[in-house]
């Protein structure tokens, strides 16, 4: 790969008070340029300001020098404190080789600062990156209506919120989606406080999420008060209504002065996610307007709809669920809807001009206790494409997989690749250098590469490289 060469204005920014070199390269330290061909004298004091003369006689019209040559401070091109700027740094790597399969998890990058305008004020800057993002999940909530009736089946809504909280590092859970029916009879106060004490666990500060992980709850027809009728959700405004979301910086926004719909964004390194729940019912052309406007001002977004009921377990739609589809099919960074609702579980894809979208569906109020703990992992892979989806209950420590609780959908994650950090910055460089490239993961390629500085800001980035871990 060609090197790159950036030439930083500093003369402009004052930082060094430099000017015009040879060539064009600009000199660092310095002062005003060395005049126009006077006297060896004058050449003499503008070069040790560090400037050039204009048509001296010394070597390629050196650096400071004046007509008559004479200039002692002036023709070495140095002065009293100035650097005169030549080429640009060049930078070559020395080790992993291009496309090395190296052989322990502690991996030195080793540099070779190739030429000698490196030196005193120099450095060398190394960058790291994966080659492509690593394996996340988003974890999937379904009605938990039954869990909040008593301590018996609550055991089950707490296991599930303890064990993504106590598992977000292993998973790399980055989100959690709830479809609605967070309750099931909202006029009954205990369910609220059952279900806030489960939900609250994913508010709890963590290291890398110190409000908590991002998380999204939609309303559901048991949320509303009459059942069905959309807008009159009172108790669950009152318990997961604006007031408690406002100020966690997931959390973007709503429609109206409730929180009957809403959105959340949070990334999965480079990846980019907005959830949007709508209410349960005929969505209104306002609210459809809004929906929309928020899809699309968000264009860098994956957007994933969130709707307590879109499709039954044979995969049909039902009546709003095929209205919103319809809404929503031609909106390029739409990709995945889900829901709850109905009994059992289900999912079917559907192409429109090219663009395809995954609905994904899944209840299990009707088992023992609620659903026995059951909850959906979603789990992507940018490397290979694909969105796997599995079933577990955290309470039996359960796997199921049977065909339509586990499954791998096609999920386009190319170009997702973080960006380049800086892994090591080393000051007046010379000769080769190495830097620790920290800690990495198994079985990943990963890109590198240098950045060498002179003193005069003069920037060369070295080709970029690979080497994958054991």
């Amino acid at each position: 790969m060609k090197m790159l060469v950036r030439r930083i204005p500093w003369c402009a920014l004052m930082l060094l008070g430099c000017s015009a070199g040879p060539e064009g390269y600009p000199v660092a330290a310095g002062g005003t340029s060395g005049g126009s061909g006077l006297a060896g004298a004058s050449g003499a004091s503008a070069g040790g300001a560090g400037g050039m003369g204009g048509a001296g006689s010394s070597p390629a019209g050196g650096p400071g020098a004046g007509s008559a040559g004479t200039g002692s401070a002036g023709s070495s091109g140095a002065g009293t404190g100035g650097v005169v700027c030549g080429a640009p740094p060049s930078i070559n790597l020395t080790s992993p080789a291009p496309a090395a399969q190296v052989t322990s998890a502690a991996v030195s990058l080793e540099a070779n600062a190739g030429n000698a305008s490196l030196g005193a004020g120099s450095n060398l800057t190394f960058y790291l990156r994966r080659v492509q993002e690593a394996d996340f999940t988003i974890v999937v909530l379904p009605d938990t209506q039954h869990y909040v009736i008593n301590e018996t089946n609550q055991r089950h809504f707490i296991a599930q919120t303890e064990w993504i909280t106590q598992n977000r590092q292993i998973e790399n859970i980055v989100g959690v989606i709830h479809n609605g029916d967070i309750v099931n009879e909202p006029q009954i106060q205990s369910q609220w406080v059952n279900a806030d004490a489960a939900m609250s666990i994913l508010e709890q500060p963590l290291p890398d999420y110190p409000d908590g992980l991002p998380y999204i709850v939609a309303v559901g027809n048991h949320e509303q008060e009459p059942m069905g009728k959309r807008g009159s959700s009172n108790q669950f405004n009152a318990h997961f209504g604006v007031q408690r979301f406002s100020g966690r910086p997931y959390y973007k926004g709503h429609f109206a002065e409730r929180n009957d719909d809403s959105y959340i964004e949070f990334a999965a390194g480079s990846l980019k996610f907005l959830v949007l729940a709508l209410e349960y019912g005929n969505v209104s052309p306002e609210e459809q307007a809004w929906a929309l406007d928020v899809i699309r001002s968000h264009p860098d977004h994956r957007v994933i709809l969130d709707v307590h009921e879109l499709i039954g377990a044979s995969g049909s739609w039902s009546g709003t669920g095929e209205s919103i589809y319809q809404m929503v099919r031609a909106e390029p960074n739409l990709e995945l809807m889900t829901c709850g609702h109905n009994l059992g579980e289900g999912r079917r894809s559907d192409t429109f001009e090219g663009h395809t979208i995954h609905t994904t569906f899944a209840n299990w109020q009707h088992l023992q206790e609620g659903g026995l703990g059951r909850l959906r992992i979603w789990r992507f892979s940018p490397v290979n494409g694909t969105l796997s989806i599995r079933t577990y209950s955290p309470s039996f420590d359960e796997e199921f997989t049977a065909d339509e609780s586990r499954f791998t959908l096609p999920f386009d994650m190319s170009g997702a690749a973080p960006e380049f950090a800086p892994v090591a910055v080393l000051g007046d460089v010379s000769g080769t250098v190495a830097a620790m490239a920290g800690t990495l993961d198994p079985g990943t390629e990963y890109e590198w590469f240098v950045e060498a500085a002179d003193a005069c800001g003069q920037v060369t980035a070295s080709e970029v490289r690979t080497f994958s871990t054991p």
